[in-house]
């Protein structure tokens, strides 16, 4: 396995893990946190180091994540982040969502003279697993909104709680054009892509994640197959080609713990 891309991930990715394996875009993987990951994990990133890869792709957020990004740079190897790690340089490329299928749609859809401006936007997905993974989420959807609606922001609003071990979260942002979006996190774990509503002047586009799933019942549940591109592929090629574009300074962090010991709507 030595030679390729490692990549690091908690369970809830072990999807896209399989994914990238089977594609050839890595060749072996290290497991953080709970959970298991598919054949051909290694028993720690510094296994998978040693291995000399080409490169490490870290999929999830988790306590450790900024040292391990130390640790990749110590020893010479490239490193790529699917998300904002905290108190790193923000320049580091995390634009994840922008290669998936159904924003490239949205986008495309948009640019049709029928659809007119965009002027509302709405993004539910899962992935209030942690407070670091609904963070990412909400920072994915947050440059999402920015994107098809061709507008930054003006005010933020943001909700949060959680119980137990499980977030929800919702982020209401007003445009400088005058648009607006709600971007939502769901306490579950993001095994579909997000549903997702681009309304126009013009008229409206919506992107159903899980209108493609297939339920399947197993002995701990209900699980749903999904026959999907992740947009984790072709981020991984882009940035490992050094083609993806930096992000703005990634804040949200602090307004989510924020939020949720409050338990108000907190303007960020």
């Amino acid at each position: 396995m030595s030679g390729g891309i490692v990549v690091v991930s908690d369970h809830t990715r072990a999807h896209v893990v399989e994914s990238l394996i089977s594609q050839g875009f890595a060749t072996g993987a290290v497991v953080v946190g709970r959970g298991r990951l598919p054949s051909g994990a290694y028993g720690s990133l510094s296994e998978a180091l040693g291995r000399q890869p080409r490169g490490v792709a870290f999929l999830t957020p988790y306590s450790n994540l900024g040292e391990d990004c130390k640790t990749c740079s110590a020893a010479g190897i490239p490193f790529w982040v699917a998300g904002p790690v905290p108190g790193s340089d923000p320049s580091r490329s995390f634009s994840r969502w922008r290669h998936a299928p159904e924003v490239r749609a949205l986008m495309d859809g948009s640019e049709n003279a029928a659809f007119g401006s965009p002027v509302y936007y709405r993004r539910i997905i899962g992935g209030g697993t942690s407070l670091l993974a609904t963070w990412w989420a909400l920072e994915d959807g947050l440059r999402e909104a920015q994107t098809l609606l061709r507008a930054t922001p003006v005010r933020r609003l943001l909700s949060a709680g959680k119980q137990g071990r499980h977030w929800h979260a919702a982020l209401h942002l007003t445009m400088e054009n005058s648009s607006t979006a709600q971007i939502v996190v769901t306490p579950s774990a993001p095994i579909v892509p997000a549903d997702r509503s681009l309304l126009g002047t013009g008229g409206m586009i919506i992107v159903k994640g899980a209108h493609n799933a297939i339920p399947v019942q197993t002995s701990t549940g209900t699980e749903l197959l999904y026959d999907h591109t992740w947009p984790e592929v072709a981020w991984l090629q882009a940035v490992a080609d050094a083609s993806d574009p930096a992000p703005a300074e990634a804040d949200l962090l602090r307004y989510l713990r924020r939020a949720a010991r409050s338990r108000h709507i907190e303007t960020c």
